[in-house]
């Protein structure tokens, strides 16, 4: 039988943090509980047994949910979750309609163009519930699934689980991840005013990542406060209780909703606190070692964000895997990219097909030339951007992340939700 604590928390009144736009006014909730018990250690792994999280489900709906800004923190003073209503709003002041229009307008022709993949079975975050919403969200003529953009520790990919081969898709695609370019800007300012040192850190790694010329389709600029290296867009879909092992372990992800809708708060289930997060509101938290969840959607409809950097990118250096083909230039951070790539672009029985700058084309993604290259599934050098899923979540038995007792660390494979 799960059983759940309840921490004691001493409120310590409204105070002002950040600076400049990046400003906003929290209630301050101090926890009856050391960093250490957060920090120190490995990170214990959540269970995914459909008793557990049909428990931690219930816990939550016991849980008052917090509406207005509030700052938690440990019992000696380091913080782990900054909760901020409308901040993807105010710092636009009255032209936040247009941004947000904006956001919503490439997003509908996303899932128009480019349906959501819903290959999550193997997903613990997903696979106790994936059956049932699905249908439920079909009969309402609703798309659900999980898009992936990410640099992550296998290659800069555009979504780990398809390759649209349509142009208009990849049209959609680009256009999305080019016209919300903003959103990635507004939360690095929000990241550097709440945690200077930190995103000072996100941000070198992001600039090294860039100069290499690795980001791709997330690179914003050399003069940028971007620092993000990851990033999913979760349609109508809800998660149950977990912790990213691949993330920073003092690390921060974000959070944050769009559309109208009921229900689909968020939980930390080890500090016994629920949020109403509605559209605009951002949690800034330690995905690593806080357990977190989503409640069911109840009405309307939920698009959610998570912007992420992992580990393992963060604080080792990734070495190139070129290809080595002849007239193939894709590079690859991991080995076992570089194979799949090889495996499934030259190692097999029919010709290779080339395209007039000699790289290497498949499937129907015919590369075009010049500026629309990119439509075309590669970089402008012809590196292709895409990776399948076959690895992403291990099949059932298997190693799904470290187990109990066993320390985390850069070589966890889980995408951020």
């Amino acid at each position: 039988m799960a059983s759940f604590t309840r921490p004691t928390y001493v409120d310590q009144g409204v105070q002002k943090f950040g600076s400049g736009i990046f400003c906003s006014s929290y209630r301050v909730l101090k926890a009856d509980m050391h960093s250490d018990y957060f920090f120190k250690g490995t990170v214990k792994k959540v269970p995914s047994d459909e008793a557990y999280v049909a428990a931690a489900h219930q816990f939550a709906a016991t849980l008052l949910a917090i509406d207005e800004s509030t700052l938690v923190r440990t019992s000696d003073g380091v913080d782990l979750i900054w909760f901020t209503k409308r901040g993807m709003f105010s710092p636009y002041g009255a032209l936040w309609e247009i941004f947000y229009s904006l956001s919503m307008a490439v997003i509908m022709t996303l899932l128009r163009f480019f349906p959501p993949p819903t290959n999550l079975a193997k997903d613990p975050r997903h696979r106790n519930h994936l059956k049932k919403e699905k249908s439920s969200w079909n009969a309402k003529k609703c798309q659900y699934g999980v898009y992936h953009f990410a640099y992550c520790n296998w290659d800069p990919i555009v979504s780990a689980d398809a390759l649209p081969a349509a142009p208009k898709a990849m049209r959609a695609l680009f256009d999305y991840i080019s016209e919300t370019t903003w959103e990635h800007r507004l939360i690095s300012g929000w990241f550097k005013a709440l945690d200077p040192e930190t995103w000072e850190q996100y941000h070198t790694c992001y600039q090294r990542l860039r100069k290499e010329g690795k980001l791709r389709h997330l690179d914003l600029g050399a003069n940028d406060w971007g620092c993000f290296l990851g990033h999913a867009l979760l349609i109508n879909t809800y998660v149950d209780p977990h912790k990213d092992p691949g993330d920073v372990k003092k690390g921060w992800v974000f959070t944050y909703p769009w559309m109208d809708f009921e229900g689909g708060d968020a939980v930390y289930v080890d500090l016994a606190l629920r949020f109403r997060q509605r559209a605009g509101d951002f949690i800034m938290s330690r995905s690593c070692v806080l357990t977190h969840m989503t409640m069911l959607i109840t009405t309307g409809q939920r698009w959610g964000n998570t912007w992420f950097t992992k580990a393992d990118i963060l604080e080792t250096p990734i070495a190139d895997n070129f290809c080595q083909e002849p007239g193939c230039s894709a590079s690859y951070t991991s080995p076992n990219g570089l194979q799949w790539h090889r495996k499934r672009y030259h190692i097999k029985d029919s010709p290779v097909e080339k395209d007039a700058g000699g790289h290497v084309v498949d499937d129907g993604m015919l590369a075009q030339q010049g500026e629309d290259a990119e439509f075309a599934g590669l970089g402008m050098d012809g590196e292709m951007l895409f990776r399948e899923d076959d690895e992403m979540f291990p099949e059932e038995g298997e190693d799904e992340g470290k187990m109990e007792g066993e320390e985390v660390d850069g070589d966890a494979k889980m995408l951020d939700e």
